[in-house]
């Protein structure tokens, strides 16, 4: 596993960060739709080069821990139950509110 040489907790390759069976591709349109822009390079100190890696690349990732956790269910939702509560009808990783 590659991680960035000025930040060894972030992984180079997405798919590292993910537990196997979690298929990133399925799920990136659904990260892509928030205003976390966890999957894309920020800039860095110098204000204009996009040296720093993705958020979603790194071993403390929110939004990475979401799709690990949750991300099998993605396909159905009906078989995930949290707490005893059961029968979710859809799944979203990112979601813009008002």
């Amino acid at each position: 596993m590659a991680v960035w040489d000025d930040y060894p907790e972030h992984v180079k390759r997405t798919s590292d960060i993910l537990v196997e069976g979690i298929d990133f591709a399925a799920l990136r349109a659904e990260f892509e739709k928030g205003d976390g822009n966890d999957l894309h390079p920020r800039v860095g100190k110098d204000g204009k080069s996009k040296d720093v890696p993705p958020k979603f690349n790194a071993v403390i990732s929110s939004s990475a821990l979401a799709a690990n956790a949750f991300g099998a269910f993605r396909s159905d939702p009906s078989a995930l139950s949290i707490a005893g509560i059961s029968g979710f009808a859809s799944l979203r990783f990112e979601r813009k509110m008002p």
